[in-house]
């Protein structure tokens, strides 16, 4: 197949959103943007390959895999190994377990099946887990098991009319992704059935199903609009962005116009610069290699990445990544075409098997010969709250609160929207970061009856957006539940963002006149990883601000904002930041125990120090 530098270019700005990632580069994460160009990408090439060698009889399975090891496992098993022994030295025993697990998955090409299983909505430092990003190599690899013998049905039996079936099963993904990223948002993310579309994009440009356009002028302006289109997703997608299904067009879209379109354009000579064509060669060594850096990067310093940071890490991954193409990449792929194609591939798959089982033999013995201090591994397992009966009693998920793994358990309404005729009404209603405090809140008012309509994936405003699960509970409350009555006291909370403030005013607005009191509790502190870890880790390194320095400073400007903009209204602001961080210096253990479990989630003693200071400020204005 003639190589094409425009393609090369096009990897190359592909990896500009994953690099973005949490460093404040673009506003969407690398699991949307950039992962759909290089799948795009990936049905291109992999589709004309196929198909010029069935056409011209010389396609072979065993030598498809044969390029399939050479190309993907010398790097990919260097770098499991390499960050094996950085993640030996710099996690504690339980994200050592976790990554032995998650180098496993990797090792089988299944890690999008176990990051799907094992993240949920109180794993929140995901995002600090090292191999994370090798679910969209499995998502690929898995196509290239199908994709082939599919592709060699077609041939023999199809009549050689790929574009036909390959355009059938691209609309049944789409659909399956457009369906899921409603009802299976988790699954539709990662796995192959919902994500095979945006790889049979590529693949039926490749048997040429697009329109022959010789116009040059028309040729430009499509190539730019699909330039424009993936850096248009890069800023107006967000992590809140229902995704893939829909939203991935503009990507999708983007990158299949520039594969058309672009050879012998504007743009086409733009991404076959020399510069950018390097970066996109490089690019799948930048890909493994830049996730494990930042995530490691960021577990020993415990930090949001300042421009230092964000520097430091992208120069390292590229020193690695250019360092690894003519060490690795290069040899291997020169010297195994010398090998017998048998060989390659059956040596391929007993690396991948040492690989896999050496991770399982070291999450079962763990970090032989490390020393930690006790205090360090008794603060660092409250990392694991979310797994306690304590966290089942404080956030009774799947009763009156229903997170992400709860999307299918309808809400309680009968009895978490019990109405009193002895007692004082009062209703909170959020998300999470409302339910964590819904029960410490009623111990503390024993006398309310408290009433609690919680559910991850949205605020608590009109025209709220975000799980169905969470919008479904809140047009009820709003629409139906509070049209004939008036409740004492109504108590929003969650993890509110600066866009939330206008409609929380309008919100604020219709519930008044359906409650005596409307509370609203502000953002709780937020830090980089979860606490219990940072703690970990400071008396681990004996550093005493490790915690502090990791704190998000933009939720206290939040507080600010909230404060200023609600103050005027009929609402009893209560600033949580206040109360957790006088003068900005916050408490992060009350009587030895962290006051949060992850990023910001509270523990029980958190809670209770909450609604204590909650119900102090709610009585005092009730003085005033």
């Amino acid at each position: 197949m003639r190589h094409r530098p425009e393609i090369d270019g096009l990897r190359a700005v592909a990896i500009i959103p994953v690099l973005a990632f949490h460093e404040g580069i673009a506003a969407v994460s690398g699991g949307f943007v950039g992962v759909d160009v290089f799948f795009v990408i990936s049905g291109f090439l992999i589709t004309s390959i196929i198909v010029e060698e069935l056409d011209g009889g010389q396609f072979s399975l065993i030598d498809f895999y044969r390029r399939r090891v050479a190309r993907i496992l010398p790097l990919l098993l260097t770098v499991l190994f390499s960050v094996l022994i950085a993640s030996y030295f710099l996690l504690f025993p339980t994200e050592f377990v976790d990554y032995c697990r998650s180098m496993i998955a990797a090792a089988l090409f299944s890690s999008n099946f176990y990051f799907w299983q094992t993240t949920n909505y109180f794993q929140d430092a995901s995002t600090f887990r090292p191999l994370l990003h090798t679910w969209t190599l499995a998502v690929e690899e898995q196509f290239y098991v199908i994709f082939p013998i599919l592709m060699m049905l077609i041939y023999r039996f199809g009549h050689r009319r790929y574009g036909q079936w390959i355009f059938a099963a691209v609309l049944a993904s789409f659909a399956a992704s457009v369906i899921g990223v409603y009802v299976r948002p988790d699954a539709t993310f990662y796995l192959l059935p919902t994500r095979a579309w945006e790889l049979g994009i590529g693949s039926l440009i490749a048997v040429g199903w697009y329109p022959s356009i010789s116009n040059v002028r028309v040729r430009e302006a499509l190539s730019a609009t699909g330039l424009l289109l993936i850096a248009g997703s890069m800023v107006l997608l967000t992590e809140e962005s229902a995704f893939p299904g829909w939203n991935a067009l503009y990507p999708v879209i983007g990158s299949a116009l520039i594969i058309a379109f672009a050879e012998g354009t504007l743009t086409g000579k733009a991404l076959s610069w020399r510069p950018v064509v390097y970066v996109g060669l490089i690019s799948y060594a930048l890909y493994l290699w830049h996730w494990p850096v930042i995530t490691l990067y960021r577990i020993e310093n415990g930090l949001v990445l300042d421009t230092t940071g964000i520097l430091l890490v992208t120069c390292v991954s590229f020193i690695l990544a250019a360092a690894s193409m003519p060490l690795l990449e290069q040899p291997f792929r020169v010297g195994l075409r010398h090998v017998s194609k048998t060989k390659v591939v059956f040596g391929g798959a007993v690396a991948l098997i040492f690989a896999a089982t050496a991770g399982l033999l070291l999450a079962q013995v763990g970090q032989v010969g490390r020393f930690f201090p006790p205090e360090a591994l008794r603060v660092a397992q409250v990392a694991q709250y979310n797994k306690t009966p304590v966290f089942e009693q404080q956030y009774r998920p799947g009763r009156c609160f229903l997170p992400s793994e709860f999307k299918d358990t309808p809400f309680d309404k009968a009895t978490c929207l019990a109405l009193s005729d002895t007692q004082p009404n009062y209703l909170i209603i959020g998300d999470s970061h409302a339910a964590q405090v819904t029960q410490a809140l009623q111990n503390a008012n024993p006398q309310w009856n408290l009433m609690e309509a919680t559910a991850s994936g949205c605020r608590p405003v009109v025209n709220t957006k975000g799980a169905q699960r969470c919008t479904d509970i809140v047009h009820y409350v709003f629409e139906e539940f509070l049209r004939d009555k008036h409740l004492d006291g109504i108590i929003l909370a969650a993890r509110w963002r600066a866009t939330d403030i206008d409609e929380l005013k309008t919100t604020i607005t219709l519930l008044s006149k359906k409650a005596d009191d409307i509370i609203v509790l502000g953002p709780i502190p937020e830090y980089s990883d979860a606490l219990p870890i940072l703690l970990a880790r400071g008396i681990y390194h004996d550093d005493v601000n490790m915690a502090h320095r990791a704190l998000d400073a933009s939720r206290f400007d939040l507080d600010q904002s909230m404060a200023t903009s609600l103050g005027g209204s009929e609402v009893t602001y209560i600033s949580i930041t206040s109360l957790f961080c006088p003068g900005r210096v916050c408490i992060e253990r009350i009587e030895g125990e962290p006051v949060s479990f992850d990023y910001g989630h509270m523990t029980l003693v958190g809670a209770r120090f909450a609604a204590e200071g909650i119900t102090r400020e709610i009585m005092k204005n009730k003085e005033k």
